[in-house]
């Protein structure tokens, strides 16, 4: 039985289709009525697919004696089909693994995770059908109410998490919270716990907070199933108090990072070649306590510690942002010399690269060396106090000059109350120096400190190891920071300075990046590009275009310090370098020759081992940029790749690079999918991630989720629109035409004068319809002069659905998408105060972007652009000009300002506290929207998995437009004796491409094209003529030229077959689509002529197969088939509705999805046809083969020319 159809509503063609794809399944008795939902339901799925339940009962009768639902007897297909099961609690969302009450049913069908199972437009009718169906036959009705446990459980209960959680210690107070098990400390763990009680039970705090807090295995079952503000969502069941999970897997917390983090096999190989895993295990300890050693901590948390583990940590941070600035010094320093040369020399007789870092790097450079200084310095508070227990057999080996370095930072920095920047920078630069410059003999796995931070730090929260990727890019980052060191050491060398004396003190007392602390960001474009990289075993790349969104892979929760300046303190003389200390610099030349493979022993007398002659500094030199790179020429071999360089002895830069090396391959294969294979049918992809694991994506499927996004954005964007609105996007829709850009202006499209008389009216009539307190759809104002936050938040949250829709559907449709970073420099309106243009622009009815910040160190922009899909544009600009202005004007009533909204496209609704870039979308939140919105595939994408997979579908398929080059000179050119890049540059420059983008028409043709065919290759639009023809050889392009030819055969056949001339009633075509004598079964005959005249043309175009070919020997393609059934439908649907259907351009997003699902839908029922009767098939691939093979007898007549005057 199919779905009941929608009634025909006059005027509103695309809501009456579901009426009409009823006729691909079988022949339909047209009497039948459409609207009787008794009997067997069956829904459609979005897969195509379509399921059924014919049972009414699907539990037995609940007991009343019984405190729980009876099991059921049977599943309900239906139910199974949505991502839900049912148990002796009731419903059960297997998606969110939480309880649904049967009196949220309803609603809860309407999340997106359940939608986006059924067929897009479900109808409200159906859905509500599905709901009665599964109460009724499961013997429930809407206020049914779920029944609870009798006491704590004993055993688990089916689709449920797990959730390791605190009680309050309060009496009668029914608090629990979720213990982070992923911080190192109790504290940590019991942050939230703590917080409760500090605030809703001060009085006792001091108490309940002394005492050990209870703590069990609980569930909140109905917390992701209902809204916070339902009694429902603090429903807490228990487990007894010995209760132990049965596995790990069980064993879930509901609290997880937000960040996905992405691990790689235990047992890779590259991981066997370091011996981190045999070394780890060899511990014996848990990953929490070693990650604890290496993480960057917040001031918040060092102040939720006491004593000297608290002075310690508030120690470390000021030590981080001074080493920042260490790092911020030494490009000065070079900036002020001969720049290129002083790389070079620290680079010399290797590829690897030493480059300059923008503001928003120094920050991440100072990572993974702080990340050392941090654990030696925690580990030798550790060993002081005794505290050794949770580290198992974990000893940090360290020379002597690295033990005395670090003990006399970590003895000033828990001995000073106020330490002098002056002093800790003395310090931390002779411990900086003992990394860099050490030496050794014996190769173990863990020869110096960086090797231990490199192994802590890969390890995940699992237990497992970060991806091979992060630590190739961390060995990267390390060799940056020794080259810092090695020119530092030199520049003082070179000076006689025996103690750290900065280059530009003006570095220190300012900062360059606020202190954020460990951002948390996503693990996506964790592989260095392979220009980067390089392609020889002695090359690191030390700088990457995506720097600002590298992380470790690690989520300190690191929280910005508001308010904070780079240094706490301000004390008398705090930066005065000539002080004198009462420590001495015994280090700053590295560890002594006789020191050679001597290591710390704890057990021994630590002043007796550490007193070297002071270092004399070489006053034969004069001082100069002469002198010191004579100097770095001499300490050269502490940065030299291979062991040949110095044989007698290896250095912490040749474990570093050991670890690159064996790290890289892995990392080429993680995520960057080199290598992507194409099925046999060319349609899907398929890659190998860095576990050797297959994963497909289907083009298909991206099309579908592109074209399902847009219709979204369109929904969400008619759900946000105030009541009086809801005709307000049609309206924009029908005055889009006349929208004109003046290429030459500053302003946005909408904001131009020809245009904003045009939709200024409708923004009036936005803002005034959604300030109206009698407005009763979303409520934001209670009176003229007040506002209420919770509705007016939920408002905004349109905002971000809406716009993060755009960015995913502009991401999948735009061809080979932009880099995640470069969304934080679109505008829509250029920017007054940085002379920044605007980066949108509407070409005739194209809408475009481009121009964005350049990844190339040595540029700013890069000319490029990107098309707008047809169905997109509409709904982005009326974003922009309408939803946008309400935006501002609201969150200005909240008095919420983010200056971005005026200018940039992709900016947060409330901007978050963060240091850089706080108004726009970063990397990382492009890439978790893309994740969020693309879910259903089978492979997890970020922009640089998106930016792979389109090259590679380009290069399979479109050849020809991946290796367009430069046009030769024209004959104009040649006439006016010059070359086409003179005559682009100074002569006859084309207007039509805006100046901002710094790109001829040709080349802006050529971008645009290669946006146009991948809207071609999804059904969201056309290429033109032009690039039509020059890619006139590919196979897909030639679909697409047949489809048009056949779509035309179909329209005279129609009428001509089906007698459609003079305006048929509605009733006529309704019965011919639900007949569908095209697709019947008649007198052992599949289809009609119509279906083989037109799957003729579907096939061989204007030509005719070769009199000697046959057609295979199953047949021809059922997708050939179905394509010829959509042009008879859309013939059939054009004569109705008097619209043409030729080209996805002057189609709605609804009508494109339409003809999808009827393609879908005939190619299932052609498939059923196949399978069942193949002789038939055969008969009916025959036919068409050989329809032109004999011409029609005809008439003989005499011809007279007519039809021409004269």
């Amino acid at each position: 039985m199919t779905i009941a159809r929608h009634k025909r509503r006059k005027n509103v063609y695309h809501h009456d289709r579901a009426s009409k794809r009823a006729c691909l399944e079988a022949p339909v008795d047209s009497s039948s009525d459409s609207e009787d939902l008794d009997g067997p339901l069956e829904i459609w799925l979005s897969n195509g697919q379509s399921t059924g339940c014919c049972e009414q009962s699907h539990t037995p009768v609940h007991s009343e004696s019984s405190p729980l639902f009876s099991p059921p007897t049977t599943v309900c297909p239906l139910l199974a089909a949505i991502g839900m099961s049912f148990g002796r609690y009731g419903f059960v969302c297997d998606i969110s693994s939480g309880l649904v009450h049967a009196a949220h049913l309803s609603v809860h069908m309407e999340h997106v995770h359940h939608r986006q199972k059924l067929r897009h437009r479900t109808p409200s009718t159906i859905k509500s059908a599905l709901v009665t169906h599964l109460l009724n036959s499961h013997h429930l009705t809407s206020t049914t109410p779920c029944p609870s446990p009798p006491g704590d459980l004993s055993e688990p209960i089916q689709g449920l998490q797990l959730e390791w959680s605190s009680h309050c210690p309060h009496l009668g107070c029914r608090h629990w919270h979720a213990v982070l098990l992923q911080k190192s400390s109790i504290k940590g763990q019991l942050a939230a716990a703590r917080k409760h009680i500090a605030e809703a039970h001060p009085e006792n705090a001091k108490t309940y907070l002394a005492e050990v807090f209870e703590t069990k295995w609980i569930y909140r079952p109905f917390r992701k199933t209902v809204t916070s503000e339902d009694p429902l969502s603090s429903v807490v069941w228990p487990f007894i108090k010995d209760y132990t999970p049965v596995s790990s897997v069980q064993a879930v917390v509901a609290v997880r990072s937000s960040r996905i983090q992405y691990t790689v096999s235990f047992h890779s190989q590259y991981l066997t070649d370091l011996g981190w895993q045999k070394f780890i295990a060899s511990l014996g300890l848990q990953p929490g306590a070693l990650r604890g050693l290496v993480k960057l901590r917040t001031k918040k948390e060092a102040l939720s510690l006491e004593g000297v583990e608290r002075q310690l940590e508030l120690g470390l941070i000021t030590v981080r942002k001074l080493y920042r600035s260490y790092i911020v010094d030494t490009q000065t320093y070079l900036s002020s010399k001969n720049n290129g040369q002083f790389r070079q020399a620290v680079t010399m007789n290797t590829k690897a690269h030493f480059r300059a870092l923008t503001r928003v790097s120094y920050y991440t450079y100072s990572r993974p060396l702080s990340r050392c200084i941090c654990m030696l310095l925690r580990w030798i508070h550790t060993e002081r106090t005794g505290a050794l227990a949770p580290f198992g057999t974990l000893h940090i080996r360290r020379s002597l000059a690295q033990e005395y370095a670090a003990n006399m930072l970590y003895h000033y920095l828990i001995q000073t109350k106020v330490p002098r920047p002056a002093a800790l920078l003395q310090l931390l630069h002779q411990l900086l120096v003992t990394l860099v410059k050490q030496k050794f003999t014996n190769l173990e796995t863990m020869a110096c400190p960086t090797d231990y931070t490199l192994c802590i730090g890969s390890l995940a929260d699992n237990g497992g190891f970060l991806l091979a990727a992060t630590t190739a890019r961390t060995c990267a980052v390390l060799q940056h920071n020794f080259y810092t060191v090695i020119i530092h050491s030199a520049r003082l060398e070179d000076h006689g300075h025996q103690h750290f004396i900065p280059f530009d003190l003006d570095n220190f007392t300012r900062d360059p990046i606020p202190d954020a602390g460990e951002a948390s960001q996503s693990m996506e474009e964790s592989a260095a590009a392979p220009d980067e990289v390089g392609g020889t075993d002695d090359s690191v790349a030390v700088q990457f275009p995506e720097v600002e969104e590298f992380v470790d892979g690690h989520d300190d929760d690191i929280d910005l310090e508001e308010g904070e300046s780079m240094l706490p303190h301000e004390a008398e003389g705090g930066w005065d370098f000539e002080k004198e200390e009462t420590f001495h610099s015994y280090y700053l030349n590295g560890d002594t020759p006789e020191n050679l493979d001597t290591y710390y022993d704890p057990r021994s007398s630590l002043p007796a081992q550490r007193c070297p002659p002071n270092f004399v500094a070489q006053v034969d030199r004069t001082p100069g940029s002469l002198s010191v790179l004579s100097i770095l020429a001499e300490n050269l071999h502490y940065v030299q790749p291979l062991l040949a360089s110095h044989p007698s002895f290896a250095t912490p830069y040749n474990q570093i690079k050991t670890t690159w090396f064996h790290s890289r391959p892995t990392a080429l294969k993680e995520r960057r999918n080199y290598g992507f294979f194409f099925t046999e049918d060319g349609t899907a992809i398929t890659m190998r991630d860095g576990d050797d694991i297959s994963r497909s994506i289907l083009f298909a499927d991206l099309g579908i989720s592109a074209k399902t996004t847009i219709a979204n954005i369109s929904d969400q964007i008619v759900q946000c629109l105030p009541h009086g609105c809801k005709d307000l996007l049609r309206q924009f829709r029908g005055i889009f035409s006349q929208l004109v850009d003046d290429l030459t202006s500053p302003d946005a499209v909408f904001l131009q004068p020809s245009n904003r008389v045009l939709i200024q009216p409708m923004l009036d009539l936005m803002l005034q319809n959604l300030l109206d307190p009698g407005e009763h759809n979303h409520h934001i104002m209670i009176s003229p002069s007040a506002i209420t936050e919770e509705a007016a938040r939920k408002w905004l949250a349109f905002d971000k659905q809406i716009l993060g829709r755009i960015m995913v559907a502009f991401l999948l449709t735009c061809g080979i998408p932009p880099l995640h970073w470069q969304f934080r420099s679109f505008q829509f309106q250029s920017d007054s105060k940085t002379g920044i243009p605007r980066n949108l622009y509407l070409l005739g009815s194209e809408l475009v972007i481009g121009h964005p910040s350049a990844r190339q160190p040595n540029q700013v922009l890069q000319e490029w652009l990107w098309a707008f899909p047809p169905s997109l544009t509409p709904l982005i600009l009326f974003y922009l000009a309408i939803i946008r202005p309400s935006v501002i004007r609201i969150t200005g009533l909240l008095y919420y300002v983010n200056d971005a909204h005026r200018t940039h496209i992709f900016a947060h609704t409330i901007a978050p506290s963060r240091p850089e870039f706080p108004g726009v979308w970063n990397g990382s939140d492009i890439n978790s929207l893309l994740q969020v919105h693309t879910s259903s595939l089978p492979v997890l994408l970020s922009c640089g998995l998106l930016r792979n997979v389109i090259s590679a579908v380009y290069n399979q398929f479109f050849p020809t437009l991946s290796h367009v080059g430069p046009s030769d000179d024209s004959m104009v050119d040649r006439q006016a004796q010059h070359t086409r890049k003179t005559g682009n540059t100074h002569y006859g420059r084309s207007d039509h491409v805006p100046f901002a983008f710094g790109m001829t028409l040709e080349q802006a043709r050529k971008c645009m094209a290669s946006s146009h065919v991948l809207h071609a290759f999804y059904g969201l639009g056309s290429l033109d003529h032009q690039w039509a023809e020059r890619l006139q050889n590919s196979a897909f392009l030639g679909d697409l030229r047949n489809e048009s030819l056949a779509l035309k055969e179909a329209r005279v056949l129609v009428r001509e077959k089906y007698n459609l001339h003079h305006c048929p009633s509605p009733d006529r075509i309704a019965g011919l689509l639900e007949t569908a004598p095209y697709l019947t079964l008649n007198d052992g005959i599949i289809g009609d002529e119509v279906l083989r005249r037109v799957m003729h043309v579907v096939l061989f175009g204007d030509s005719r197969p070769n009199i000697l070919d046959r057609p295979s020997g199953g047949g021809y393609l059922i997708a050939d088939a179905s394509t010829a059934v959509v042009q008879i439908v859309k013939a059939v649907e054009e004569v109705e509705c008097g619209t043409q259907f030729h080209c996805p351009r002057y189609m709605d997003i609804g009508t494109i999805i339409h003809f999808d699902e009827v393609a879908t839908q005939a190619q299932r029922h052609l498939a059923a046809l196949k399978d069942d009767y193949p002789t038939l098939w055969m008969t009916l691939c025959t036919d068409v083969h050989r329809l032109y093979q004999k011409p029609e007898v005809t008439r003989e007549r005499s011809w007279v020319v007519r039809g021409v005057p004269g």
